[in-house]
């Protein structure tokens, strides 16, 4: 009994440091987890950017696509591959192709420690999109997907 009560507090402050992190890391991707659309011009003709009539979305609305970020994110990726403490954005330019595809994807970022191969993994895991629209055709449509990972300090 004695030693159960020594080492309560220790576990208890320990578990609730890492619930703290990983709810942490959890906040910020679903913050940062819409798609956003680049501005700039292509030059690929056939890649729509901003001027679409309608543009590229996850089928199911921006929420259902956090929660699917948040839920097949390795949140903590960073803090095995020891990382050092601090913010780290992520950002991935990627195309919906057509058929509703996810292709073409392009790391704007170079943080290392695995994160923009992990975020591109996710986006590998998606479900079709539904294309964007211009002028009545479908068009492929470039996206740019930002993600912050937190390593906190010790």
């Amino acid at each position: 009994m004695y030693l159960i009560y020594l080492f309560y507090p220790v576990y208890t402050k320990l578990t609730f440091m890492v619930k703290k992190i990983l709810s942490c890391v959890s906040l910020l991707i679903c913050l940062n987890a819409t798609a956003q659309s680049e501005t700039e011009n292509s030059k690929n003709p056939e890649i729509n950017n901003s001027t679409s009539e309608s543009a590229a979305q996850f089928k199911s609305g921006v929420e259902a696509w956090g929660k699917f970020l948040s839920k097949n994110l390795r949140k903590n990726l960073p803090i095995r591959k020891k990382a050092p403490a601090g913010r780290y954005l992520v950002v991935i330019k990627f195309v919906v192709d057509i058929d509703g595809s996810l292709v073409d994807f392009e790391a704007e970022t170079n943080n290392g420690y695995g994160m923009e191969e992990e975020v591109i993994r996710v986006l590998k895991l998606s479900p079709k999109w539904t294309p964007a629209y211009q002028g009545g055709k479908l068009v492929k449509n470039y996206l740019r997907q930002p993600i912050t990972f937190v390593v906190p300090k010790k």
